[in-house]
């Protein structure tokens, strides 16, 4: 089980080119670290599917085992996944657990 006190360090290892700052990593705050993260990946779609798929297998791992608090940091990067403008591209890589959280944001009718 991954738990919320042992999380950043998970996300600062995820996305290749993507790390905290000696700032960062003394607070630990992980809600504007994974939304920046997801900011980064969305940035660099048209570069290829890397950044992408790496984003996709961690938020996966967050929802699949993560704790309450683990779990609602994946859902809430979804959303922002989903706010961006190669959500999509993105979201293409996503596992089960991850499909399930796009898809029920979409029923609520969210837009992009």
């Amino acid at each position: 089980m991954i738990v919320w006190e042992k999380v950043f360090p998970i996300l600062a290892e995820a996305i290749p080119g993507f790390g905290p700052s000696q700032e960062e990593w003394e607070d630990c705050l992980c809600y504007p670290f994974i939304s920046d993260m997801v900011r980064f990946v969305n940035d660099r779609t048209y570069l290829g599917t890397a950044e992408s798929e790496h984003l996709a297998r961690l938020l996966e791992n967050l929802l699949t085992k993560g704790d309450g608090n683990v779990h609602d940091l994946a859902v809430d990067a979804i959303e922002t996944v989903w706010g961006s403008e190669n959500g999509r591209s993105i979201a293409e890589h996503f596992g089960q657990e991850s499909k399930k959280i796009w898809d029920e944001i979409g029923r609520r009718g969210w837009c992009q």
